[in-house]
């Protein structure tokens, strides 16, 4: 990522890989979690009703959740990175700007699962 690769086009492919990804996965979001009532109570999300989706439906919701961060963190930050690549930096800002994008790409990510991990087991019904 935001390197050259030995396989040409590779990033090319990847920045089309996770925006298909993030278009499905919005999709599936939106459909199930803003347009059913499974996952709400009372027509309203919580974070209890957030809670129980994960309790529920186990790995999978984190799973999902997890895949569309890391999507929309590979998409944003690639695309950033060939924007300002398009205007022909030196080589040693190049080489700056991919490691600092790195440096957010992966704290970001650590960040949500962290905050997806909090979810899991959290979910106690009340009495």
């Amino acid at each position: 990522m935001f390197t050259k690769s030995r396989i040409p086009g590779w990033h090319w492919v990847l920045q089309r890989v996770s925006g298909l990804m993030l278009v499905v996965g919005m999709i599936g979001h939106f459909l199930v979690l803003h347009y059913t009532p499974l996952f709400t109570e009372g027509g309203v999300k919580t974070y209890e009703s957030t809670a129980a989706r994960f309790v529920n439906g186990g790995f999978f919701w984190f799973l999902f959740d997890a895949m569309i961060l890391m999507a929309a963190v590979y998409h944003g930050l690639q695309g950033t990175y060939n924007i300002i690549v398009d205007y022909n930096p030196k080589s040693s800002t190049r080489k700056t700007l991919a490691w600092f994008l790195w440096i957010l790409g992966i704290a970001t990510c650590i960040l949500g699962f962290v905050l997806l991990g909090k979810f899991i087991g959290e979910y106690k019904p009340a009495l």
